[in-house]
């Protein structure tokens, strides 16, 4: 439990950076995407002789390189139009709507791996779904498609890859995963633009640096998470770093927020604490 809620936290203050750099500063997106994923491996490089290690043998027999061959194309979409998204969504709005992506993480992974289900979780799901989905229904008018479509595919994509997580992590360390994962989608976007590996300016790589050190400890954390409490119930946990992220929005970036949303917020806050209510 304690793996994802400090994931959450990390993430809480990655996403904030991350708005205010795409945003208010308006740094280019892919030159981003290309610098934030080379500090994602570079980082991560550095706790490999302690916690990286991987089980070859598996990790190179046909099913898992399959396996992970589709992550890394997963990953590589996704990432792409959630950072879109972020430069052009307010981060109350876009954190609100990002909340989908864990509840589809948990619905998916109890409904495909049976060690994952529980009827708590379930109903706390359930619950905070339908809450997310009445707290939103203005996003859906077709003048917001142009964000909420590519917003809706990275949502989809990331929740569909935490499947794919748990079944490397049975080879991969989180560390060794993660590394692996960064470095090759790295590798992908600097060869697909390389121009814009030059489009930063320091003050821009110094606060990428920053986002990347934080987004390390959440995936590093939460894929902890996944091994040790499940997909379901962290990312039930990881619902709070949205919420925390929309708290933040109004009183540091001035973002407002109708009423009906904090009422959803507090729902869903409700929903987790039930979720991890002893019992099944």
């Amino acid at each position: 439990m304690f793996h994802a809620l400090g994931a959450a936290i990390a993430n809480i203050i990655a996403t904030t950076i991350n708005k205010h750099l795409l945003s208010k500063e308006r740094m280019d997106v892919l030159s981003f995407g290309i610098w934030l994923f080379i500090f994602l491996f570079a980082i991560t490089a550095l706790t490999l002789p302690w916690i990286g290690w991987v089980d070859f043998e598996l990790a190179l027999s046909d099913h898992y390189l399959y396996i992970f061959l589709i992550m890394i194309l997963i990953a590589t979409i996704w990432n792409f139009y959630y950072y879109y998204c972020l430069q052009k969504d307010t981060l109350a709005d876009f954190q609100l709507v990002v909340i989908v992506q864990p509840l589809l993480a948990v619905f998916l992974s109890m409904l495909l791996f049976s060690d994952e289900r529980s009827d708590k979780v379930l109903i706390a799901t359930i619950i905070a779904g339908v809450t997310l989905i009445l707290s939103h229904l203005h996003r859906w008018r077709i003048e917001n498609f142009k964000v909420t479509v590519p917003l809706f595919i990275a949502i989809v994509l990331a929740s569909v890859e935490t499947l794919f997580h748990k079944e490397l992590l049975v080879v991969y360390s989180p560390a060794a995963l993660y590394f692996t994962r960064t470095f090759i989608i790295a590798t992908i976007l600097f060869l697909a633009n390389p121009g814009h590996i030059s489009k930063v300016t320091p003050k821009n790589l110094w606060q990428t640096f920053v986002i990347s050190f934080f987004a390390v400890l959440t995936m590093i954390l939460s894929f902890y998470g996944y091994q040790i409490i499940g997909i379901a119930k962290t990312n039930i946990i990881m619902l709070l770093y949205p919420i925390a992220t929309t708290i933040i929005s109004i009183y540091i970036l001035k973002e407002r927020i109708k009423k009906r949303k904090v009422v959803a917020l507090i729902i869903i806050v409700l929903c987790i604490i039930y979720a991890f209510l002893n019992g099944n």
